[in-house]
């Protein structure tokens, strides 16, 4: 294998992948923390538009206020086809949870990362990581 395939190799099906485990891994670890001891704020959609990236997912954008400080602001990502009940549009209440001794660690509660959720993601990524590996590494 050539030097440059070996870097996009480990970039694209090694490094990539683990970036997003831990990713998953860093948002459960904060909906946990946040379900433990955090404060709950409610705030107010501002914006809804759909994702740069996929056409299928909007993004939903927040304001919240918690109590003696400045607005803060967030956002969380639906996939059209998962949209709750009521519609998301702008000005609709939202309920925010957030860490009293770091306000700019929050979650609205649509987008807390749920355990299956992440083993779902952790599974599906390392069978691509598999997959891959057994593509190049294998010789008949």
């Amino acid at each position: 294998m050539h030097a440059l395939n070996l870097v996009l190799f480990t970039a694209f099906f090694v490094l990539a992948p683990l970036g997003v485990m831990g990713l998953l891994v860093r948002q459960h670890r904060l909906t946990l923390a946040l379900r433990a001891r955090g404060r709950v704020a409610r705030g107010k959609v501002v914006r809804v538009r759909e994702s740069w990236l996929k056409a299928s997912v909007f993004v939903v954008e927040y304001v919240f206020r918690p109590p003696g400080g400045p607005e803060l602001r967030g956002h969380y990502k639906v996939h059209k086809h998962r949209l709750p009940s009521q519609s998301v549009f702008e000005g609709i209440p939202v309920e925010v949870r957030y860490l009293q001794e770091a306000p700019h660690r929050h979650q609205c509660a649509e987008s807390e990362v749920e355990r299956h959720t992440v083993m779902a993601g952790v599974f599906g990524l390392v069978v691509l990581m598999v997959v891959a590996f057994a593509r190049v590494f294998y010789v008949p």
